[in-house]
């Protein structure tokens, strides 16, 4: 990216950027109360069951996920593998905001993070954004 600033991750800092937190000032704070506060939209990757499906947990857990995280500079991601229910696996990612999970999807390596799905399944995935209200 020609003369654009980015973090110390890589990434442009309007990707990454939290709502303004005086973080210096966390002690004493209940963890989960950080927690949203830094992240308020949650972006869902559901992959539901079906019969002749296949889905690859290993690589799913060891290159695809990170992949999206090191895209769209997310903090992680917390991985479901579907025991009994209607879907064998989940992904959800945090954004600070819609706007920023939106700036995050119109990132150039977004285009290698969807082709990449077919390395590791045929499913068609379901996905869902949800504001995170606790």
């Amino acid at each position: 990216m020609s003369g654009r600033a980015l973090t110390s991750a890589g990434y442009p800092p309007e990707v990454v950027a939290k709502p303004h937190i005086d973080v210096e000032n966390l002690e004493g704070r209940d963890p989960f109360e950080t927690d949203r506060l830094l992240d308020m939209i949650r972006f869902s990757v559901y992959y539901p069951k079906s019969e002749g499906s296949t889905f690859d947990h290993d690589y799913y857990r060891d290159k695809h996920v990170p992949l999206a995280v090191k895209t769209w500079g997310t903090s992680g991601a917390e991985i479901d593998k579907g025991l009994d229910g209607p879907y064998v696996a989940a992904v959800h990612f945090k954004f600070a905001s819609q706007d920023d999970l939106s700036k995050a999807m119109a990132l150039p390596g977004t285009g290698e993070v969807l082709a990449d799905v077919a390395n590791y399944t045929n499913i068609q995935p379901v996905v869902q954004t949800s504001e995170v209200v606790g």
